[in-house]
């Protein structure tokens, strides 16, 4: 009797959980300087985003900021000052952000490989912007 309660259990915690409509995805970029890695999860009721950015170059970063672009037809962005730790550091997290307005699952993985991020940042050398541009891995 215990063995099939549990299988019963099972099933329905099976059916709840697929019922959610849950997306996530991964989408990567690059530039010249930077690399950068985006993780979504979306439903129809609620969008959540976290990523990184990993400068490559050889410079001491002294300050950096960031802006993400996404297409207007997602109606979100982001943007923020990034604290820069002592010592050369090279990785910088984006955070974790989102949102309960409606989603619209098929148009968000339609348009994610038009994000772009912006990175602005200063080093002992010089002043520089360049824009990492996205794929989707999966």
């Amino acid at each position: 009797m215990n063995k099939r309660k549990v299988v019963i259990l099972s099933f329905l915690l099976f059916v709840i959980v697929g019922c959610t409509n849950t997306d996530a995805f991964t989408t990567k970029g690059e530039s010249e300087s930077w690399e950068s890695t985006m993780q979504y999860s979306i439903t129809k009721d609620y969008e959540e985003r976290t990523g990184t950015i990993k400068y490559n170059g050889d410079e001491q970063i002294k300050n950096v900021s960031y802006k993400i672009n996404f297409p207007s037809s997602l109606g979100i962005g982001s943007s923020g000052n990034l604290e820069v730790a002592e010592g050369n550091q090279k990785i910088f997290s984006l955070g974790k952000s989102g949102g309960n307005n409606h989603r619209d699952i098929q148009l968000f993985r339609d348009v994610i490989h038009d994000v772009t991020i912006t990175v602005s940042w200063v080093t002992d050398v010089g002043e520089y912007e360049e824009t990492i541009s996205f794929s989707q891995d999966n």
